[in-house]
């Protein structure tokens, strides 16, 4: 009988690492070949960890047989670009199989409405585009989706005790009127932490729209978005909802009538007032 020569493949191992900006440019090198490098991802991943947000999932980073780095190149760069000189803990596998590289990251990714789902949150999507919308606005820039990484979209919406009964609120807003959900939830989030009360009788208004004064700021806005003005030729950025949300609820808390919302901006800018 001819024996077989079978070559032996080493097993994978495990390791956690602290991984200093120096170790991942080392790690970086050994690279023969990657994905590109997707720049928003490493300043979301980077911006986590100066926050001292970031979390080792377990998620390794890979290298295969010849010590090659084969997954994990943009935890590594966020690394370097953060500098934190400590390091950053993660868990490195060894000896991962060349060929494994064709079938990662094929999974589903789990999204930020599906962690809020595991955090027992109603209407989580909603609730995690409004984060999204109140990031946006607070730091004073254009609503972008993909800006956001998912821990400070989660820490957002944690901060709000108010989201998940926003996010119902919201929804219903959206039904009855078309506002969109992600900024009625965060409007309603705004509105319930000033005055819990008011908050629920201008939502049920909106969404009821009964006994509405021909000057009452609620019955305003729903013609601004039943299209009474020709708002349905044109679509409306998140900006510029935010904006009538605020200002019809300002000029309601203040007993102001209005007949008409003009529009939020002619300029380009939108202004969004500070609430009453």
């Amino acid at each position: 009988m001819t024996a077989t020569n079978e070559v032996t493949k080493p097993p994978v191992t495990f390791e956690t690492v602290w991984v200093t900006p120096e170790l991942a440019a080392e790690w970086i090198k050994t690279q023969e070949k990657n994905r590109p490098v997707r720049d928003r991802t490493v300043v979301q991943f980077s911006r986590d960890m100066l926050h001292g947000s970031w979390m080792n999932t377990g998620e390794p980073v890979k290298f295969d047989t010849n010590g090659h780095l084969i997954d994990g190149q943009h935890r590594l760069y966020a690394v370097v670009k953060a500098g934190i000189a400590a390091g950053v803990e993660m868990t490195v596998a060894r000896d991962v199989p060349k060929e494994a590289m064709e079938v990662m990251d094929s999974g589903t990714k789990r999204s930020v409405s599906d962690a809020l789902g595991l955090r027992g949150y109603a209407n989580r999507t909603a609730v995690a585009a409004a984060a999204r919308v109140g990031l946006s606005i607070e730091a004073e820039i254009t609503t972008n989706a993909s800006r956001w990484s998912h821990r400070e979209l989660l820490e957002w919406a944690d901060l709000h005790e108010s989201a998940e009964e926003a996010g119902t609120l919201g929804m219903q807003i959206y039904q009855a009127v078309g506002i969109a959900p992600s900024v009625a939830t965060f409007a309603m989030i705004k509105f319930l932490e000033i005055d819990y009360e008011d908050a629920h009788t201008f939502a049920t208004n909106l969404v009821k729209q009964l006994g509405l004064g021909e000057k009452d700021p609620i019955r305003a806005l729903v013609k601004r978005y039943s299209g009474t003005y020709g708002l349905s030729t044109r679509k409306l950025t998140q900006e510029e909802q935010v904006s009538l949300m605020f200002r019809a609820w300002n000029a309601w808390r203040t007993g102001v009538d209005v007949v008409r919302f003009q529009r939020a901006s002619r300029t380009g800018a939108v202004e969004i007032p500070k609430l009453k």
